[in-house]
């Protein structure tokens, strides 16, 4: 895999996972009913932007986590690229956004 996100915790009990293949094929799972989300594949501007990272960025680690409280929740996205590059903090940002919107797009 090339990119793994994951949300875990939240007042919601969040426990989602996403994984995309150098393909751009998406697979999404839960804890939560209904599971296993069906088979998706990027396309568009959204596969453009992945092999844009693909080709820009080596291995990069991104957590993101909410002060401590009963309602705190873990974001995390890895991605192994095949360049040499690191993300700035606004393309951290801009992956954990993205992410959370293809998975978002992707159980919908």
């Amino acid at each position: 895999m090339v990119l793994t996100w994951t949300r875990d915790g939240g007042f919601a009990g969040f426990c989602d996972e996403m994984k995309i293949s150098a393909a751009g094929g998406i697979t999404t799972s839960s804890c939560r009913p209904p599971g296993a989300g069906p088979a998706r594949t990027l396309t568009g501007e959204d596969l453009a932007r992945f092999n844009g990272w693909r080709t820009s960025f080596g291995a990069v680690l991104i957590e993101s986590k909410d002060p401590p409280g009963a309602d705190a929740m873990t974001t995390k996205l890895t991605f192994q690229g095949a360049g040499t590059g690191q993300p700035t903090q606004a393309e951290r940002q801009e992956m954990l956004d993205w992410a959370q919107r293809v998975h978002t797009q992707s159980r919908s």
